[in-house]
């Protein structure tokens, strides 16, 4: 067994489970090992058969069907999947059959008994949307087929390096022996694809259910396999949204300092004003907190960019009298001794905050300074744009404060999170979608599409969402 020399028994385990190898995944490659001779003997069968002057137009043809010359195939991957499909789901016009299915047909007398069982269940097997539940690395990896909630061990060590919990892969899994290994082509997707990729398989199955006469699900994947391939590369192509405010202003974690006067006066001004709402003292920082909040109700005049997601404003309830009006939260406000603080998600907001602050608050404050931090960890060095002298070397915080800084940011705004009525859920708050199965359902969906984000943004400074401390609160 290969692997043996390189690992030694009561070595640590290469999945990083801490465990001796012998007592984790020693028997996952051992069972590898056993049917590795028997893969690359029909693998390279396969491809004598149809590596022969024989199908020569028939590739060509196929290529012209999957809409790219060889010189698009610019790399190992793009080649493999063309490769497998071309393998599988193409039907050689004049035989009325896949290469393999004639492979099969006409060297199967030739093949063992085990050895024709193997390539039948390999042409019958058909490509699927899997999610990815565990990630044993340097082994391979458990997923879920996300329509029959199926769940299958993929053996494939090299692909184990790349993925995290909660990817999405389109690709073709078969057996070999004991074990399911995968095709030599396939897509890698982030968890926020999930829905949308159900939606258009659901729809297109039904669809053609009626028109086409396709039978079921496997029966689909394999005769509509190219316009799923051509879908999924959609997805992939597609640049990931940028997340803007419902006014269209980029995503940015916005902040202005205070030095107040007389903190009673100022409370009393803010508790007359329409424009701003008491939330209640932070038993935290024993801080009072305010909302500068505006009518639900006004029409947004957004022009956002191009392909990007809206973040929904905090909706609140006006409390009192008979006329309650659905109120939008702009900015928080903080008010302790001597200081105020403004905090908010733009650099538009906190200007047009500070305005009106400076106006309703005048004599009684003194603006100290501003700061603005993108959604994750600024390497050392890196500036913003436009930002003031206060960015030097010298007076910025040390690496390991400011992490901390954005990473209770992070954990304070998804407290609030809770209480946010989020359009995915129905306009249901986090907090009220957890009391029923169907919101429960619902908001494990956005926590794997959060988590999955966390996994792929590790060791890329992003601040990380608190997946673990939303699941405790919400109990899910």
């Amino acid at each position: 067994m290969h692997f043996s020399t390189k690992i030694g028994r009561n070595a640590p385990c290469v999945c990083g489970s801490g465990k001796k190898f012998k007592e984790c995944c020693w028997s996952l490659q051992v069972e590898r090992a056993r049917w590795e001779e028997l893969e690359d003997r029909l693998r390279d069968a396969i491809q004598r058969f149809f590596d022969t002057e024989r199908f020569v137009d028939d590739f060509t043809t196929a290529l012209s069907a999957y809409g790219r010359t060889l010189e698009e195939l610019d790399d190992i991957a793009k080649r493999r999947l063309f490769h497998d499909w071309y393998v599988h789901d193409y039907v050689i016009p004049s035989e009325g059959a896949s290469l393999i299915s004639i492979f099969l047909r006409e060297k199967g007398g030739s093949l063992s008994e085990l050895e024709r069982m193997t390539v039948a269940s390999w042409a019958k097997a058909t490509m699927g949307f899997f999610e990815v539940l565990e990630v044993k690395s340097g082994v391979g990896y458990r997923v879920r087929d996300i329509f029959e909630t199926s769940e299958l061990f993929i053996f494939d060590i090299s692909s184990s390096e790349n993925l995290v919990k909660y990817d999405v892969l389109f690709a073709r899994p078969y057996p070999i022996g004991s074990i399911v290994r995968l095709g030599g082509g396939g897509k890698l997707l982030p968890h926020t694809a999930l829905n949308d990729i159900k939606k258009y398989v659901n729809y297109n199955l039904k669809r053609l259910r009626k028109a086409a006469g396709v039978s079921d699900l496997r029966d689909y994947f394999r005769s509509n396999s190219l316009s799923i391939i051509k879908y999924v590369g959609a997805l992939e192509k597609g640049p990931p949204p940028t997340v803007v405010t419902p006014e269209g202003d980029l995503i940015l974690f916005s902040s202005s300092e205070y030095s107040l006067k007389e903190e009673k006066a100022a409370i009393k001004i803010l508790d007359a004003s329409k424009d701003f709402r008491y939330v209640g003292r932070d038993d935290k920082d024993e801080s009072e907190r305010y909302d500068w909040v505006t009518s639900a109700e006004e029409p947004e005049e957004a022009k956002r960019p191009e392909g990007s997601l809206s973040f929904k404003s905090f909706l609140l309830t006006e409390e009192g009298g008979r006329n309650k009006r659905p109120l939008k939260v702009l900015a928080n406000l903080s008010l302790k001794g001597d200081r105020l603080k403004i905090e908010c998600l733009s650099e538009q907001r906190l200007q047009a905050c500070n305005e009106r602050v400076q106006h309703l608050l005048s004599g009684l404050v003194k603006h100290v300074a501003d700061e603005y931090k993108e959604p994750y960890v600024k390497e050392e060095g890196e500036e913003r744009k436009g930002q003031p002298a206060t960015t030097r070397d010298e007076d910025r915080l040390p690496p390991d404060v400011e992490e901390s800084i954005t990473k209770k940011f992070f954990e304070d705004y998804y407290e609030k999170w809770l209480n946010m009525k989020i359009p995915a859920l129905g306009n249901l708050t986090p907090m009220q979608a957890s009391k029923t199965a169907a919101g429960r359902q619902e908001l494990e969906v956005l926590l794997r599409d959060m988590e999955n984000m966390r996994a792929r943004a590790i060791g890329q400074n992003s601040a990380q969402f608190p997946v673990e401390k939303i699941r405790a609160k919400l109990r899910i």
